[in-house]
């Protein structure tokens, strides 16, 4: 069994477009945004086969996709689709180059402290689930799968141009535990784990 700890060691940077059917954050106001961003983790596996720990680093794209509708003049609620295709490079050993992919769905609850014509700046926190599949391409097929909770703390701010169309900057600290994984293989060899 594995642990993976991740977490946000530089924000995530986050950059969307925003698409609404209000110039600023007010009640019954409507918020669509889809965006692209980079997020860099701190992460620890820990082998319960043979008690070791290691540490590294994992950097991933991020691609959002969000609604948010206001339910007053400075409380929001949304739901968020997020899909993270995570950076890797060739294995020297195997010469292959392994894929890792997240996917999470979110619902998350903002408060709106400063809003202008164009300016909106607000923190938040998000809940939800994540999965993560990773495939190594090496000759015994060897991937590993897992889902679980997901949490972050926020701080973004939204920018609009002209009536219904922004751009949204954001920082993220999340944290996600992966329970009940599997790593498996073609020899057969079947392996449970949990990623932190």
């Amino acid at each position: 069994m594995k642990r993976i700890f991740k977490t946000l060691v530089v924000a995530i940077c986050l950059f969307s477009t925003t698409f609404s059917n209000a110039q600023c954050f007010q009640k019954h106001a409507m918020f669509l945004d889809l965006g692209f961003g980079l997020g860099i983790y701190n992460t620890t596996v820990y082998n319960y086969t043979d008690k070791t720990t290691k540490t590294g680093k994992a950097g991933s794209f991020i691609v959002p996709l969000s609604f948010e509708y206001a339910l007053g003049n400075r409380i929001g609620i949304g739901l968020q689709l997020v899909s993270q295709s995570f950076l890797s490079r060739k294995d020297s050993t195997s010469n292959s180059t392994p894929n890792a992919h997240s996917g999470e769905l979110k619902v998350f609850g903002n408060y709106h402290f400063y809003c202008s014509d164009h300016t909106d700046i607000y923190a938040g926190l998000t809940i939800g689930g994540s999965n993560f599949t990773y495939n190594a391409n090496n000759d015994k097929a060897t991937t590993l799968s897992a889902g679980g909770p997901y949490v972050d703390i926020h701080c973004d701010a939204r920018f609009l141009f002209g009536n219904h169309f922004g751009m949204l900057a954001s920082i993220r600290f999340p944290t996600t535990i992966y329970v009940q994984g599997l790593a498996t293989d073609n020899t057969g060899n079947e392996v449970n784990f949990d990623l932190k």
